[in-house]
């Protein structure tokens, strides 16, 4: 049987010295780029097409980014001006991210106590629905008051959805030195702000008696939104707020917010007639050089379709045919997600991204090859997680996710990997129920 398990492995077989956990830190190289130089001959077909013609070209599932990058998200605001996209709420939670790991800290539960204000935020669907454009989201905030009462100006309740993201790009100053630069970059974008005014007129000074105060929400999502994400260097995010409005700019901020989860239907894959066919590589391997070089170390690596929903396994057949002088001591299936952020120097320069890989699933696959043997592996299952965002975070310009299949063979005494890597998409079905019960 296939070991099949977490990205807890060795690290020695790791795909371009990818992150053996969520959300690693290390820049992609792919396989087959210049650095790599792991296999002197590879081809893939996708549908019984050559390379160049499935999702990983210009003219796949791949393009569909650049398109997008050229439209501007709308902002979507009912009470105040749409042109408030960066609020000062989110501008001080910017400076307080932990730069260390450049991602900001999500709030945990819904209940957050700043100075005298106590905010529960309950969403009545419950905190495992998922939601998506166009449905309605309601519940209640339960403002606790001391006893000496809250002076302020109003209170308001809003629905946001966000996206930001933050790194450090390093730079050198000098060829001839040691010196480096370090240049923050970041950028963020506002799908919509439902705000409206449960309590004052926002200039008048009041006092909220000492109790419970409840105000309600009920709001619909707009169309087109992205989903959820959380990585490494920006995330896209949706939550319900409260703020309590201060009578002076130098009273602190008294706000609350509880996340919630949207999952975008992102691309149809009955509008993709690669979608169901098959993915085959190939790669082979010498070693040795002139006289003294050995026979062929080929592997063939086919998948069962090329699309896939959340929660979908993935069937893939492997047949390695050692003909060489070295023994196949590993051999492995990894399931890649590739981020790429993008951010503007300084918050306003040229735009720049940062690319982050991670090894979302793996499965091992038994036995040595020894040379002269030839050795298939059938319908190895990789499953797909349940929650896992989609490729290419549609509508989302400044986060970019896409998904492949990794193959490696690890020949004994040779310190470089043997891989071919086979593109896919996680996109979703025209029914709801099955993308979401799948």
């Amino acid at each position: 049987m296939a070991n099949v398990g977490n990205p807890g492995y060795d690290s020695r077989i790791a795909p371009e010295k990818t992150n053996n956990y969520p959300y690693g830190s290390k820049k992609d190289e792919g396989p087959g780029s210049a650095k790599s130089g792991y296999a002197s001959d590879k081809s893939y077909s996708i549908g019984g097409s050559e390379k160049g013609q499935g999702f990983g070209s210009a003219k796949g599932a791949g393009s569909a980014k650049s398109q997008r990058q050229m439209a501007s998200a709308k902002s979507q605001d009912i009470f105040g001006s749409a042109k408030q996209g960066v609020n000062s709420h989110m501008k001080s939670q910017r400076v307080g991210r932990d730069l260390g790991s450049g991602k900001a800290q999500p709030q945990e539960g819904g209940k957050e106590e700043i100075n005298n204000l106590d905010a529960e935020i309950v969403i009545e669907s419950g905190e495992d629905t998922y939601y998506r454009s166009g449905d309605r989201i309601n519940g209640s905030i339960l403002l606790d008051v001391g006893r000496e009462g809250l002076e302020c100006k109003g209170v308001t309740t809003s629905v946001t959805g966000e996206a930001s993201t933050h790194f450090w790009e390093k730079q050198t100053i000098d060829k001839g030195t040691e010196g480096k630069s370090r240049d923050w970059h970041y950028d963020e974008e506002q799908y919509f702000k439902l705000k409206r005014l449960v309590l004052g007129d926002g200039n008048t000074v009041q006092v909220l008696p000492e109790g419970t105060h409840e105000f309600k929400f009920n709001e619909v999502l707009p169309d087109n939104l992205p989903s959820t994400f959380t990585g490494k260097y920006g995330q896209v995010r949706y939550y319900v707020g409260i703020r309590v409005l201060r009578i002076s700019d130098d009273d602190p901020e008294m706000t609350a917010k509880k996340d919630f989860t949207v999952m975008s239907l992102a691309e149809d894959l009955a509008n993709i007639t690669e979608a169901n066919q098959g993915c085959t590589v190939n790669v082979t391997r010498h070693f040795g050089i002139l006289c003294c070089m050995s026979g062929p170390l080929s592997a063939e690596v086919t998948t069962n379709k090329t699309g896939f929903v959340p929660g979908e396994a993935i069937l893939v057949q492997v047949t390695v045919d050692n003909q060489s002088n070295r023994v196949v001591k590993e051999a492995s299936i990894h399931l890649k997600q590739r981020v790429t952020f993008y951010g503007l120097k300084h918050g306003r320069g040229m735009q720049h991204s940062e690319k982050d890989i991670n090894v979302i699933a793996y499965v091992n696959l038994p036995d040595e090859v020894k040379p002269g043997e030839n050795k298939s592996w059938k319908n190895q299952e990789i499953s797909i997680p349940s929650d896992l965002p989609p490729s290419d975070l549609m509508n989302c310009t400044i986060i970019d996710i896409s998904y492949s299949l990794l193959f490696n063979l690890v020949p004994r005494g040779i310190t470089q990997l043997i891989q071919c890597e086979l593109p896919f998409i996680i996109g979703t079905t025209s029914s709801r129920e099955s993308y979401y019960n799948t």
